[in-house]
Protein backbone atom coordinates (compact mmCIF):
# COMPACT_ATOMS: atom_id res chain seq x y z
CA UNK A 1 0.00 0.00 0.00
CA UNK A 2 2.55 2.29 0.23
CA UNK A 3 3.95 4.73 3.07
CA UNK A 4 0.56 6.62 3.31
CA UNK A 5 -0.93 4.03 5.00
CA UNK A 6 2.16 2.68 7.22
CA UNK A 7 2.36 6.49 9.01
CA UNK A 8 -1.82 5.91 9.50
CA UNK A 9 -2.20 3.80 12.59
CA UNK A 10 -4.58 5.22 15.33
CA UNK A 11 -3.97 3.73 18.37
CA UNK A 12 -5.91 2.09 21.26
CA UNK A 13 -4.81 5.22 23.32
CA UNK A 14 -7.93 6.81 21.52
CA UNK A 15 -10.59 4.77 22.82
CA UNK A 16 -9.19 4.89 26.34
CA UNK A 17 -9.02 8.86 26.35
CA UNK A 18 -12.94 8.72 26.07
CA UNK A 19 -12.85 9.41 22.25
CA UNK A 20 -15.93 8.20 20.80
CA UNK A 21 -15.23 8.53 16.94
CA UNK A 22 -12.77 10.20 14.55
CA UNK A 23 -13.81 13.75 13.38
CA UNK A 24 -10.48 14.77 11.28
CA UNK A 25 -6.69 12.79 10.45
CA UNK A 26 -4.38 15.29 9.07
CA UNK A 27 -1.21 13.71 7.03
CA UNK A 28 1.63 15.60 5.86
CA UNK A 29 2.54 13.69 2.21
CA UNK A 30 5.10 14.49 -0.51
CA UNK A 31 1.95 13.88 -3.48
CA UNK A 32 -0.56 14.81 -2.77
CA UNK A 33 -2.22 13.42 -5.84
CA UNK A 34 -1.24 9.88 -5.43
CA UNK A 35 -3.00 10.48 -1.56
CA UNK A 36 -5.93 11.44 -3.03
CA UNK A 37 -5.89 8.56 -5.16
CA UNK A 38 -4.70 5.94 -2.90
CA UNK A 39 -6.99 6.88 -0.16
CA UNK A 40 -10.13 7.15 -2.13
CA UNK A 41 -9.36 3.24 -3.80
CA UNK A 42 -8.38 2.44 -0.22
CA UNK A 43 -11.63 4.00 1.09
CA UNK A 44 -13.90 3.00 -1.99
CA UNK A 45 -14.95 6.97 -2.73
CA UNK A 46 -14.84 9.45 -5.06
CA UNK A 47 -11.36 11.13 -5.48
CA UNK A 48 -12.06 14.54 -3.57
CA UNK A 49 -10.87 17.64 -4.74
CA UNK A 50 -7.70 19.29 -4.13
CA UNK A 51 -8.14 22.85 -2.21
CA UNK A 52 -5.38 25.22 -1.41
CA UNK A 53 -5.44 27.28 1.47
CA UNK A 54 -6.45 30.93 1.16
CA UNK A 55 -3.85 34.04 0.97
CA UNK A 56 -2.20 35.41 3.95
CA UNK A 57 -4.25 38.31 4.14
CA UNK A 58 -7.07 36.37 4.70
CA UNK A 59 -5.48 33.82 6.91
CA UNK A 60 -2.82 36.11 9.17
CA UNK A 61 -1.06 32.91 9.59
CA UNK A 62 1.64 33.07 11.53
CA UNK A 63 5.04 30.41 12.27
CA UNK A 64 6.96 30.99 15.14
CA UNK A 65 4.99 34.00 16.08
CA UNK A 66 6.07 35.49 12.70
CA UNK A 67 4.10 36.27 9.80
CA UNK A 68 3.76 33.60 7.38
CA UNK A 69 2.53 33.28 3.49
CA UNK A 70 3.20 29.50 3.45
CA UNK A 71 0.47 27.59 1.83
CA UNK A 72 -1.26 24.06 1.50
CA UNK A 73 -2.89 21.63 -0.40
CA UNK A 74 -5.73 19.91 1.55
CA UNK A 75 -8.66 17.20 0.78
CA UNK A 76 -11.07 16.40 2.31
CA UNK A 77 -12.54 12.77 2.46
CA UNK A 78 -16.10 12.11 3.44
CA UNK A 79 -16.80 10.21 6.80
CA UNK A 80 -17.89 6.79 6.50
Amino acid sequence: MGNALKHTMLTPLMSAQGFNEVVQVAMVVSDIQSAVKLWASVLKVKEPEIVETEEWEKTNMTFRGVPSRGASLLFFLPRA
